[in-house]
Parts: C-alpha cells; sequence; structure tokens
C-alpha cells in the first residue's frame, strides 16, 4: 500500500491527484478504509520528489539551492517521520484487532459524527443533490445492475439434452399448468444471477 502510494504520486505529481483516487475508490467499495491508510501515507511521502524537483530550479545560484533544498528536506523530514512513527502503530493494532489502528478509529469517528449513522436511510443528505436530483432524473436515469449486465457476454438460448419432464411440458403450446416450457433455457454465471436479482 505505501509504496503503491508513493508511485501513484510519482508518477501523477500530485499528492492530491492520488488522494482523490483512493477516497474515490473507497468510496466505491473497491478498497477499504484500512488499506487506504498505507496509500495515503504513501501519497504524503511522493510528494518529495515533487518539492525535491522544485528546489533543483534553483540551481542557477548556489546560495539559494542550498536554501530550497534544506526547505525540501524539512518537509521530506516531516513526512518521512510521521510515516515511521505512524505507520507501524497502525500495522500492528491493525494485525491485534483485525479490523485497524488508531488513524482507522479516529477515521471512523470522525466519518460517523459528521456523517450520522451506518445506515444508509440516516446518512447525511447533501443539500446539493436534493436541488440538482429532479433535473437530473430528466436527463438521465441509470440502474447500476442494468449497466453491469449489459457489460457482461450476450446470453445464448441452448436446447437441454436433459430434463425433468415432470415439471417441463413439451413445447411451449402444450404447457399445462404447474410445468414449464423447457425446450430452450440460459446459462448465467453466478455474476449476471445475481445483478439478475437485483433488478
Amino acid at each position: 500500500g505505501l509504496m503503491t502510494g508513493i508511485l501513484a504520486t510519482v508518477m501523477v505529481q500530485s499528492s492530491s491527484t492520488s488522494t482523490s483516487i483512493v477516497v474515490g475508490l473507497v468510496g466505491a467499495s473497491q478498497i477499504k478504509v484500512r488499506d487506504a491508510i498505507p496509500i495515503i501515507m504513501g501519497s504524503n511521502i511522493g510528494t518529495s520528489v515533487t518539492n525535491t524537483i522544485v528546489s533543483l530550479g534553483q540551481v542557477g545560484d548556489p546560495v539559494d539551492l542550498q536554501r530550497a533544498f534544506a526547505g525540501a528536506t524539512v518537509h521530506d523530514m516531516f513526512n518521512l517521520l510521521s510515516v515511521m512513527v505512524l505507520l507501524p502503530i497502525e500495522l500492528i493494532s491493525q494485525a491485534i484487532d483485525g479490523e485497524g489502528g488508531p488513524l482507522y478509529w479516529i477515521s471512523n469517528a470522525v466519518s460517523t459524527a459528521l456523517m450520522g449513522a451506518v445506515s444508509p436511510d440516516d446518512m447525511f443528505e447533501s443539500p446539493i443533490k436534493q436541488i440538482t436530483a429532479p433535473a437530473a432524473e430528466l436527463v438521465l436515469h441509470n440502474d447500476k445492475y442494468i449497466i453491469n449486465v449489459l457489460s457482461l457476454a450476450p446470453l445464448r438460448a441452448r436446447t437441454p439434452n436433459a430434463t425433468n419432464v415432470s415439471s417441463c411440458g413439451p413445447s411451449l403450446s402444450s404447457v399445462s399448468a404447474g410445468q414449464k416450457d423447457c425446450s430452450r433455457y440460459f446459462c448465467v454465471n453466478a455474476v449476471m444471477d445475481k445483478n439478475f436479482k437485483k433488478i
């Protein structure tokens, strides 16, 4: 996690960008908060590369270069020392508790205090969302489960080679009460079945 944050920040040269990506992934339930903490710490270390590059812009004047590099080093050492102190405490507490360490507990307490209870019904409702929702409904109405189903492979009708004749009628025209037409069926995988049930 730590190296992921460092490399992502070094590549985009912006800890705000890499942190925003991590926040988006946590919000979309792609990664857990406890897994995001080392990535965020890594993004803070990654900014050390950026400020060191900026300090090298003073290369024309040795005195200014020394001052700029000293300022960048103060920033680097603050970030490195913070991670060296907090990350082991977080990881050891997480290993003992199984859920998270002090930073996880603090972030959980703050988010619960500001946003409300864990239940989606009790969550804070954004006033901007309330204002824009009617207009957005006129333009766009999406269902993520339908989008998931559409992104999967198309269904193909298949002819069964062995069926339970007591529960299946021979054809659609001769299906009696309580019997199903089993002349054609569709195979769906577990993901598709889960999404179909939610529709």
